[in-house]
């Protein structure tokens, strides 16, 4: 089973990986595989993120420094 550091609530409904927004993490038979992070996608900003309520929750820069989701550049 897939770790989940950043301690996402769902996992994809299709293949079982977090975050549940669309990317490469995904395995590639699924609906929500794309080579790229969907950082603008509907389903990424669909909820605020549960740690500092940044959007969308998936985890990068975007994010409060001291947020557990925080991903320096």
């Amino acid at each position: 089973m897939q770790t989940n550091p950043f301690q996402y609530d769902d996992s994809c409904k299709h293949c079982g990986v977090w975050p549940i927004s669309e990317g490469p993490h995904h395995k590639e038979n699924c609906p929500r595989y794309q080579s790229e992070m969907a950082y603008d996608s509907e389903l990424s900003r669909k909820y605020p993120c549960k740690f500092c309520g940044a959007l969308p929750f998936i985890a990068g820069p975007h994010h409060k420094s001291d947020c557990l989701r925080c991903i320096q550049e």
